[in-house]
This record gives structure tokens, sequence and C-alpha cells, in this order.
């Protein structure tokens, strides 16, 4: 069950992925205790779905914190498994906008990580990439841009190129230079993205990285070659979206709106109107 519940999630079916996890807790909790390492594990992967790919943050802060105090009391502050939990914890409070608690944790378990496993182990450099996140929120562009591009190195070498890790922190340094509106260095990112893509089962990171490569080809002018990029990226969207819940219908509405920016641009108010139209309808299917 363990198996396959963490099967879908990488293969981006995060709704059946989240009701097996949430019986096995269920079941390990009844069985084992929750205080098992088994039971934390599986808590953990719960947590992780929840917040990164659910936006389900109220349900997933109690697990994440239980975790980490189940961990830090069987396991030291300094155990590896304490330091990648307090990192999960940091993260879920970055997008909460917990930014003085998210800054803490994140800061002392990329400190431990990289003091007990490493520059170039995998955990090390997901803290990096949290951690260059934060940074980017709090407008260090400067400070993100190392971090993203040190672990990005790291995952290409220790990883390879394929692996999710991988493209999502190559999506994340793309996602910085559209920021810093970098468009040019934006999509020579993406289009690598999208080539690994190519050669694996649609999910949904893969249209997200085409509508982003879309937008900066739009923002450089490159309209003839933004177009099927945004219209063919929205449309997977939308065929995936009900395994997707919150998370993906609130990246529908941002590669609706690319659509509309795209062909006000471009000169064609008929066709921005009719996205425009869309977009409003978007907005009031995600509202509460």
């Amino acid at each position: 069950m363990n198996d396959l519940a963490l099967l879908y999630d990488r293969r981006g079916k995060y709704a059946e992925a989240e009701k097996l996890l949430t019986k096995l807790v269920e079941m390990k909790n009844r069985i084992l205790g929750e205080n098992d390492p088994s039971t934390l594990s599986t808590m953990y992967d719960l947590a992780i779905l929840l917040y990164k790919y659910q936006r389900n943050y109220a349900q997933a802060e109690p697990l994440l914190i239980k975790v980490l105090e189940a961990r830090r009391r069987m396991l030291g502050e300094e155990h590896r498994s304490t330091l990648d939990t307090m990192n999960r914890l940091g993260d879920l409070y970055r997008y909460e906008g917990k930014y003085a608690d998210a800054e803490a944790l994140l800061s002392k378990s990329l400190v431990g990580l990289r003091r007990i496993l490493g520059d170039e182990h995998p955990w090390t450099l997901g803290a990096m990439n949290n951690m260059a996140l934060m940074r980017e929120y709090q407008g260090k562009y400067t400070e993100a841009e190392a971090l993203f591009s040190k672990a990005l190195e790291g995952y290409r070498r220790v990883l390879g190129e394929e692996q999710p890790s991988t493209l999502n922190t190559t999506n994340n340094l793309a996602d910085l230079y559209v920021d810093q509106s970098r468009f040019a260095e934006a999509a020579a990112l993406l289009q690598r993205v999208l080539t690994v893509y190519g050669k694996t089962t649609p999910a949904w990171s893969r249209y997200y990285s085409q509508s982003q490569l879309g937008a900066s080809l739009a923002a450089q002018k490159k309209y003839p070659e933004a177009e099927p990029l945004l219209l063919s990226g929205y449309e997977w969207m939308v065929r995936l979206e009900p395994t997707i819940s919150g998370v993906g219908r609130s990246d529908s509405e941002l590669a609706v709106s690319r659509i509309v920016q795209l062909y006000e641009d471009w000169g064609k108010p008929e066709q921005a109107t009719v996205w425009r139209q869309k977009l409003q309808a978007t907005r009031l299917s995600v509202s509460p």
C-alpha cells in the first residue's frame, strides 16, 4: 500500500495517493502505535503530499509538528531525519507566510545537514532549494540564485538530469529568472526541462513548465512560438486538474492569465477578450 501510494504521488495522482496514505496512517497508528518509525514515516509522506501538492496547510502542519517532536525526542536534534523534518516544516511555514518561523527552521536544518551529510547529499540539496525559495520570497535574488545554482549542479551530478528533484530545482531557477525579467535565460532552462519531460508520462509539472516557457517567449515578443505552448499547456492542465486539488486550480488560473497577456501584447483584442472571460470563470471556480 505504501509503495503504491508513493507511485501515485510520483505519477501526479495525488488524490489516490492521499487516500492510501491516510488509510495507512490510521492502520499504523492502531497496529504499531503513533511513535513507531514506520508510522512516523507515513505520516511524514502524507504531510508532504498535503502541503506541497494539495495546499492543505491546516491538515499538514499538525502532522509535521507531531513527526518533528517525536523524532527530536527519539532520535535527537542533530539526527538526519530530525533535520530533514525540520526543513520540511520550515518550507510549510514559508508557504503559510510565517516567514520568521520558516527562516529559523530552514537555516538550522541546512547548517545541520551540511555538517552531517555534506553539500551533495540529496537531503542537503533539497534544503538548499528550500532556502533559495525563502530568499526569493524575501526579494534576495542574488542569494537565491547562488543557492538554486549550487543545488542544481549537485542534483545533476549526483542524481542526473531526469530525476524529479533536478527538474523541480531547474523550474525554480527559471521562475527566479522570470521574476527578474531574465526571460531568455528562463526559456533556455525550461526548454531543457521539457526535453526531459518529453520522455516521460504526462504530468502536471510538465505542462506548468510548458506554460511558463510560453510566457517567457511571449515576453521576448516571440508570439508565434509562445502561442501553441501556452494553449497546449493550459489544455493539458485542465485535463489533469481533477487529480491535483487546489494547487492545480490556482496554476490553471495563472496559465489563463498568461494567454490573456499574450493576446493583449500581440495586438489580438478579440482573442484576449475570449480568454479574459475564461479567466473570470476560472477565478470563480477557485473561490472558496
